[in-house]
């Protein structure tokens, strides 16, 4: 019994990628299941609606700066307008600048690739 329940809550790990937790989630599982799944769990609270948390949680990325020396990252889709599209480059540009020690001194290059398009250098 115990080792079904292990089975099956090592699935659960597996097969999603976003977590939103309730507030009596502790009762289920405890914090360190996630942590060490390596799933960043979502706590709603009390005035919080699912669905935007959820499209939030969609849209997280997470940058692993250091170990890495070419970074990439997706800023929108195919059928958004360029406003928005150079909005979101600016907002994840600013992000990762201000996570660098030197800023913008670590950056060589920044490159910006359209779908089935060339990347076009533009830093």
């Amino acid at each position: 019994m115990q080792d079904k329940m292990i089975k099956e809550r090592k699935n659960i790990f597996k097969i999603n990628k976003h977590f939103i937790l309730s507030k009596g989630y502790n009762k289920v599982y405890q914090l360190k299941n996630f942590l060490r799944a390596g799933k960043i769990p979502y706590q709603l609270k009390p005035d919080d609606k699912v669905e935007e948390v959820y499209k939030n949680a969609t849209y997280m990325y997470k940058l692993r700066v250091k170990d890495m020396s070419v970074t990439s990252f997706p800023i929108g889709h195919t059928k958004m307008e360029n406003d928005a599209l150079y909005d979101n480059l600016k907002h994840v540009f600013g992000v990762i600048v201000g996570a660098l020690k030197k800023g913008e001194d670590n950056i060589k290059n920044v490159f910006l690739k359209g779908a089935q398009k060339t990347p076009k250098k533009i830093y």
